[in-house]
């Protein structure tokens, strides 16, 4: 009886722990795009229990998206203060690296797309935990300070639940405010090194 309890109490404390950090790293993305969509967090959520969604054949063909996506934003280049690592998992497994401010520190294209090549094939991709933390945002909402309703978190889930959780774009508004620009890969401190050892 008594390790029945504890197993319990173990497992409640972990789904407590899970939520607070998620609902942290969800509300830190959120006081940085203010205007985030419920399919923006929901797209948070997919990575970091699925990792990156971009459909990836050959190192050499992500390599090329990575080089393209990088000469495009060198025509808007300043924008906002993005940090270059975001976490996304509240597990800690994996980042997005902000790609704007990986180039203007310096960083190599090569090394970035070797990151997210790798790590598209070493993270551990878990429904599981995608529908648990589903469900853990639906939980915490409604929170007003959120630019969204739990209704309309429902609504989305209920519609991606037919079609089996699928992999989705960052919403009309977000794309247009933001413009986002990243990389998922498993960790930030490979990333943070290579850029310590530019010249200044």
């Amino acid at each position: 009886m008594w390790i029945f309890l504890l197993l319990l109490f173990s497992c409640t404390t972990k789904e407590t722990t899970t939520s607070q950090t998620l609902f942290k790293i969800i509300d830190s993305h959120i006081k940085k795009h203010p205007k985030m969509q419920v399919e923006d967090v929901y797209k948070l959520i997919y990575q970091a229990a699925m990792g990156p969604a971009h459909f990836i054949k050959t190192r050499e063909d992500s390599y090329k998206r990575l080089f393209n996506e990088v000469k495009n934003l060198k025509k808007t280049f300043i924008i906002s203060s993005e940090e270059l690592c975001e976490e996304i998992s509240p597990i800690g497994e994996v980042v997005r690296i902000n790609i704007r401010p990986f180039i203007r520190k310096g960083g190599s294209v090569t090394l970035l797309n070797d990151e997210f090549y790798l790590s598209s094939r070493k993270i551990k991709k878990s429904k599981k935990n995608l529908i648990k933390y589903i469900s853990l945002v639906g939980k915490i909402l409604p929170k007003k300070e959120w630019p969204f309703s739990k209704k309309k978190w429902e609504m989305l889930v209920s519609d991606l639940k037919v079609q089996n959780y699928p992999a989705i774009h960052h919403s009309k508004r977000y794309r247009k405010l933001y413009s986002p620009s990243y990389r998922v890969v498993m960790e930030c401190q490979k990333i943070k090194t290579s850029l310590d050892k530019k010249p200044d």
